[in-house]
């Protein structure tokens, strides 16, 4: 092999870098098809945990990681637990900017992104969309998130179902705050990883 053959093709994973940052980019950008936009939100959600699961992942070390029975697991499922872990991190090595009222924002916009984003998780069907775009509102049918199953008598059981809607509006809203709750998790991230450097210098 030539050393022309075993250097990398700098252009090439600049190339894809930049190819992957503007697909990641596109899922937090409505789509004039609402069931897209549907869609988008499942996967910026995903991509939210996703980034909290490499940060604990990360947090824990290598020893500590290896001690978990499934390391790379997120520590949340619904918006509520997720900003108490960072919260938690945030205390653990003082970071000063994650301060009460960036506590209390991330929180809140976590619990509103997630739970739409958990209702249309759960969605069974659609049963209309109604209006104009961009005002669109849409109505679904879905299982319920708590107690949705139910025995009747010692014969018969059932399942219940819920009509919910969303409309475009809230669609955007809740992608925009994804995305920037996506971006408060990577500087959080970030500042994180300076303070462990310089614990780690300190030592």
């Amino acid at each position: 092999m030539t050393d022309t053959e075993s250097t990398p093709d700098l252009r090439e994973i600049s190339r894809r870098f930049d190819e992957q940052r503007c697909l990641e980019e596109a899922v937090f950008r409505p789509s004039s098809c609402i069931h897209e936009t549907i869609l988008k939100l499942q996967c910026a959600w995903s991509t939210l945990l996703e980034e909290v699961k490499h940060l604990r992942y990360h947090d824990l070390g290598r020893e500590g990681a290896a001690q978990q029975k499934w390391p790379n697991d997120a520590p949340i499922t619904k918006g509520h637990e997720l900003r108490k872990y960072l919260a938690k991190l945030a205390k653990r090595w003082n970071v000063d900017s994650w301060f009460k009222e960036a506590d209390e924002w991330f929180g809140a916009a976590a619990d509103r992104v997630g739970e739409l984003r958990n209702c249309l998780a759960h969605m069974l069907y659609i049963e209309s969309i109604t209006g104009e775009r961009p005002n669109r509102e849409i109505k679904f049918v879905m299982v319920p998130l708590t107690k949705s199953l139910s025995f009747r008598d010692d014969v018969w059981s059932q399942q219940l179902r819920e009509r919910k809607t969303a409309t475009e509006q809230e669609l955007r809203e809740a992608l925009a705050e994804c995305e920037q709750l996506l971006h408060a998790t990577r500087i959080l991230d970030r500042e994180i990883s300076i303070a462990r450097e310089d614990a780690s210098g300190a030592e």
